[in-house]
């Protein structure tokens, strides 16, 4: 019980709460002082009551002492009885809330009846009875707001121990002194007493409940305005607060009392939480940097194993490159010189033919590793002039069939303007390493395209087409690496810069490169280049470009 007391109570909100025990405590103070009051009033009334039957009692103890202790016969004892009826009469109209009457015990009732007494008065209740036999005076207050107060008339006391009565009751009665004759019994009316008490006591009920919520009322007025609002304003604060809501603003915090305390001390709780998020956000981007930097670092890593990866196999195979046309020259030389006198015209032809084929070869090898050395390094020159691009085009084709006699060069360049302004010796190494991959990747006996047209939009386009077997697609992003060299290049001479340099170059130009490939249908290189416009000034932003591209 008590448990389950003590768990209502635990829900009630602090107001509920508060408002609980001043009430509780209040109706602990004014019940005693509520209570003594109805006991005091109602004690007050007994006593009025008790006051006022003993009196009536003392007068009929008088009216009915006197007339009898002087009879002389039986007839003035009539007499003396009737005129004490008459009194008692008199008195009931005076009196209407009180009644008196007298009773006689058994001796004076049994002497009455053998005489056969006009009047007869026998015992009209309990009370009559009880304090004729024990003696004993009795008050007693029943349910019906009735005071009923008797008490004995006892031979040799009183009115009745005048000597005449108690040889009077000696003699007829056989009496002793001491015994109870009778007894004088009032019964007071105290209803309009008690309903007035009652009333009274509603009124005072009533005034005490209103007093008592009048002082609850300003009890929780001054908790609200001085607690209950400034706590629950703190608690939504240390709600926001909870949730990370740092512009929460802490009021209250002037006061000098526990509140003033708790404001203060859940304002420092702010202060703490904007500089832990402070911290955790300065921690967050310091994160995010280290994570960033470790990605590049990581990425830097992994790019310069594969570029030294792809060096080490760049040296070793322009190491090879070098050797094979170095020993072409080498060994024709040798025949021509042992074998001057022998050799015919056409076998002569020949050997020179070859000798200056690996010649070219030798000069484009090294070429490319300049060219490669110098964009790296930054130190290409780009002397961009106007010129025909058809001359250059033309150049690169007759120089391919001079050296190549087993594939089909066709250009088609009808549709170029006169002049373009390009750097000449460069658009002729791009054109260069684009026409000779062609020829090298794909088979003896194929045509190579060469196609040059100004776009509507004045854009300059130079594509060239082989009939090789084409490109893996999931080679194609990483054709202008560096040092990159595809799946089909296996046994075929090269040392994957070309594209790469391709690529600077034409960024030089502010142009581009793209590829379109399908695998045994061949695939076309188209170099577009703005007609006018803007040019990148320095070889490193088009080694860099290209490298971002790629």
């Amino acid at each position: 019980m008590f448990g389950a007391i003590r768990q209502l109570f635990g829900r009630l909100s602090l107001s509920s709460k508060m408002l609980f025990v001043v009430g509780v405590a209040f109706a602990i103070i004014a019940a005693p002082l509520v209570v003594y009051d109805v006991a005091s009033k109602h004690q007050q009334i007994e006593d009025m009551a008790e006051r006022h039957a003993n009196a009536a009692l003392d007068m009929l103890e008088a009216m009915h002492g006197q007339p009898m202790i002087h009879h002389g016969s039986l007839d003035e004892t009539n007499k003396a009885t009737d005129t004490l009826d008459d009194s008692l009469e008199q008195f009931s109209e005076i009196n209407e809330n009180v009644n008196l009457w007298l009773v006689m015990g058994p001796k004076v009732l049994a002497y009455q009846e053998s005489n056969n007494n006009d009047v007869v008065r026998r015992p009209l209740d309990s009370i009559d009875t009880a304090v004729i036999q024990t003696g004993q005076a009795s008050m007693v207050l029943n349910t019906d707001d009735v005071l009923r107060v008797s008490r004995p008339a006892v031979l040799g006391r009183g009115h009745a121990g005048e000597g005449r009565c108690v040889r009077c009751h000696s003699e007829l009665m056989k009496m002793e002194a001491g015994e109870v004759l009778g007894a004088y019994s009032a019964a007071v009316d105290l209803g309009v007493e008690f309903a007035a008490w009652r009333q009274e006591i509603a009124k005072s009920i009533a005034a005490v409940a209103l007093f008592e919520v009048l002082i609850l009322a300003l009890v929780f007025y001054l908790l609200r305005v001085t607690a209950l609002r400034p706590l629950s304003q703190l608690t939504v604060a240390t709600r926001r607060l909870a949730a990370g809501n740092t512009e929460t603003e802490i009021d209250w915090t002037e006061r000098t009392d526990e509140i003033g305390l708790m404001a203060r001390s859940l304002n420092v709780f702010k202060t703490n939480l904007i500089e832990k998020k402070e911290i955790e956000a300065e921690q967050e981007v310091t994160l995010d940097l280290l994570e960033t930097q470790k990605h590049r670092l990581e990425t830097a890593l992994d790019k310069e194993r594969e570029l030294n990866g792809l060096q080490r196999h760049f040296v070793s195979m322009v190491s090879h490159e070098f050797r094979t046309p170095l020993a072409i020259i080498d060994g024709n030389a040798q025949r021509i010189i042992k074998r001057k006198d022998e050799i015919g015209p056409e076998r002569l032809q020949n050997g020179i033919q070859k000798i200056r084929g690996s010649v070219v070869r030798l000069i484009n090898l090294m070429e490319s590793v300049l060219s490669a050395s110098r964009l790296e390094a930054g130190t290409v020159k780009f002397q961009p002039e106007p010129i025909d691009l058809n001359d250059v085009i033309d150049e690169v084709c007759a120089n391919h069939r001079e050296v190549d006699s087993n594939h089909e060069i066709i250009t088609d360049r009808a549709e170029l303007p006169e002049q373009l302004c390009v750097d000449a010796t460069l658009m002729r190494q791009v054109l260069s390493n684009l026409v000779s991959n062609a020829i090298k990747y794909t088979p003896s006996g194929t045509r190579v395209w060469v196609h040059g047209v100004m776009t509507n939009d004045e854009e300059v386009t130079i594509s060239v087409r082989d009939e090789g077997p084409g490109i893996p697609p999931d080679e194609l992003s990483k054709l202008f690496d560096r040092f990159f060299r595809g799946s089909s290049s296996t046994g075929i001479i090269g040392t994957g810069i070309g594209l790469h340099m391709a690529q600077a170059f034409v960024d030089l130009h502010g142009g581009r490169i793209d590829v379109a490939s399908k695998e045994g249908e061949g695939t076309t290189f188209t170099v577009y280049l703005p007609k006018t416009g803007s040019m990148i000034s320095h070889p490193k932003q088009a080694l860099e470009s290209a490298d971002a591209a790629a």
